[in-house]
């Protein structure tokens, strides 16, 4: 579900949430230290901005950014995609302060907050029906399992738990 490559920021700089990782059922934020020795995104299925679109089509936060305009020079994108993304498939931001929360620290100084808001408005709690809901309600993942065997070593990725075991 990888499909690009970006620099993970700190709180307060443009585009933070490039990638999120599903944890536990939830997409929490990631945040990334050089010095880890393993990385953020061990053991968890990673979802990248690239990687979002839809089984035929945009994924719904991609088609409600471009409706509402929520995107101008494209720096701040990758990171507002992501938090439009969690906030579809989060059921508790009822209140309008947790709206602003979920884009807290994607600052853009472009296109203004008033379109972001906007998008996360009309997202916020959607949770289609697509394979990112098939794997946050455990019936697995579109992707087939991947193995392969190399002289005496096994690598296997499974899409379910059940495979995994």
């Amino acid at each position: 579900m990888l499909h690009g490559k970006r620099v993970y920021t700190v709180e307060g700089i443009r585009g933070r949430r490039a990638t999120e990782a599903d944890s536990k059922h939830r997409f929490p934020e990631l945040e990334s230290r050089p010095t880890e020795p393993r990385g953020p995104g061990v053991d968890r299925e990673m979802a990248e901005h690239l990687g979002v679109v839809g089984e035929k089509a945009l994924h719904a936060t991609q088609s409600e950014v471009v409706d509402k305009r929520a995107s101008q020079c494209g720096y701040c994108t990758p990171g507002v995609v992501i938090s439009l993304f969690e906030a579809c498939y989060r059921d508790d931001i009822k209140q309008p302060w947790q709206l602003d929360d979920q884009v807290a620290g994607n600052l853009c100084r472009c296109t203004g907050y008033r379109p972001i808001r906007e998008a996360i408005g009309a997202l916020a709690g959607l949770q289609p029906a697509d394979g990112f809901q098939r794997v946050l309600d455990g019936s697995g993942s579109d992707e087939e399992t991947l193995k392969y065997v190399w002289q005496n070593q096994r690598y296997l990725q499974p899409t379910s738990l059940a495979e995994f075991w």
